[in-house]
């Protein structure tokens, strides 16, 4: 697996030569220009720190995000689109920040790798299993880096116990219990038109009756990201309260569970309890 730092260092080296001459740091390295995708999720991070890699691009769809994306990374190239963006400085960026709403992670992606362009994407990497293996045929194809910035590996309870079972300090484990809860009063987020399931203009946005077990990736992070194992099969059950999911069945997953449970076999035969709340 890719770490941050190891991403953008391996782009250092592995960057295709741009048409203008690319900046370089103190250090005498090249810098890695960056385009970021998403001004909501995608103004969390900090490309514009690092000291060999610098934002020059940023865009979206909504003029307020548009603006967050300005001010975040101090980046006055602010495009309305996607496709304006590639279509203007694909030749001066050597990679692109993918954090569009989770259904276009690989629609963006692709775009990114016809263009010769590294991609890291935010989670979930996709959402079907044919859109899986577009993703990977496509970045075994162009030889470009590909990640998917899964923050649970990442969390410092995970690196804690994942160097711990590489140590051997663990023994076997055989059961785990994985979770990842988010804030309860989901009615009130529902009706309140400035939460994170509408979209600026009032519609809704991807996560409206969302399937929850569709996107287990930061619950399963914690122990993919310890053991390295597999999930390789589920049995899920779901749950919603009746009054507030007739309000979210109009949903484009036909979805009507708020919280679901699955029991997971991992490919090593162990065993994961596994809630997204």
């Amino acid at each position: 697996m890719t770490t941050r730092r190891g991403f953008i260092g391996s782009l250092m080296t592995v960057a295709a030569t741009a048409s203008a001459a690319p900046p370089v740091s103190d250090d005498g390295r090249k810098k890695i220009r960056i385009a970021v995708l998403g001004g909501g999720f995608g103004t969390n991070f900090q490309w514009h720190e690092h000291p060999n890699c610098e934002v020059v691009a940023a865009t979206d769809l909504y003029p307020l995000r548009r603006q967050r994306l300005r001010d975040t990374y101090r980046c006055d190239s602010v495009y309305n689109s996607f496709e304006e963006l590639l279509r203007t400085r694909a030749n001066d960026i050597d990679a692109v920040a993918v954090f569009s709403g989770a259904p276009d992670h690989v629609k963006h992606a692709l775009m990114c790798f016809d263009r010769g362009l590294h991609v890291i994407s935010a989670v979930p990497a996709c959402l079907t299993l044919e859109d899986a293996e577009k993703l990977r045929d496509a970045k075994e194809k162009t030889g470009l880096r590909y990640m998917m910035a899964e923050t649970s590996y990442y969390r410092q309870a995970c690196i804690y116990a994942r160097r711990k079972f590489q140590a051997g300090e663990f023994g076997k484990i055989f059961y785990s219990e994985l979770e990842y809860y988010h804030d309860g009063e989901r009615d009130k987020m529902v009706a309140d038109k400035t939460s994170l399931y509408y979209n600026p203009d009032g519609s809704n946005s991807w996560r409206q009756g969302f399937p929850p077990m569709l996107y287990p990736t930061h619950s399963l992070g914690l122990i993919v990201g310890v053991t390295g194992e597999r999930i390789a099969s589920v049995s899920s059950l779901g749950w919603g309260d009746p009054a507030l999911m007739e309000k979210l069945r109009a949903n484009a997953y036909d979805n009507p569970f708020s919280n679901e449970f699955a029991s997971m076999r991992t490919a090593g035969g162990n065993m994961v309890r596994c809630n997204v709340f």
